[in-house]
């Protein structure tokens, strides 16, 4: 339980959680607009599989980042009291979002990955 019986708290974790996810979104967006944009074109074929290996390892990056971040956010979540949730809904809908987040990031990086 946290020490504060406010739920602005919740609010903190919940504003820092969306802030992680736009994160892995723009990470995700500029590893698209790098493949997008004809890495093929831009190196030579010897350089042209490490080039791949890095947008792959990016797009594991941010994979690996939004399950970090989202069991960090359940673990927080777990630790405030009553008084400090919103509502007894609040944290399902983050848990929804964080899963579809989740989900849409793993949808991401496959598109970059193979297209």
């Amino acid at each position: 339980m946290a020490y504060l019986q406010d739920p602005r708290v919740y609010y903190a974790i919940e504003r820092t959680y969306l802030a992680w996810v736009r994160t892995q979104l723009s990470i995700l967006a500029l590893a698209f607009l790098i493949k997008k944009f004809g890495i093929e074109d831009a190196v030579d074929d010897a350089a042209l599989p490490l080039a791949e290996g890095a947008l792959l390892g990016m797009c594991l990056l941010v994979v690996g980042m939004s399950m970090v971040s989202f069991w960090q956010t359940r673990l927080s979540i777990a630790r405030l009291g009553e008084e400090e949730l919103p509502s007894l809904s609040a944290p399902k809908v983050l848990y929804i979002t964080g899963v579809l987040s989740i989900g849409l990031n793993i949808v991401i990086s496959a598109v970059v990955a193979l297209v």
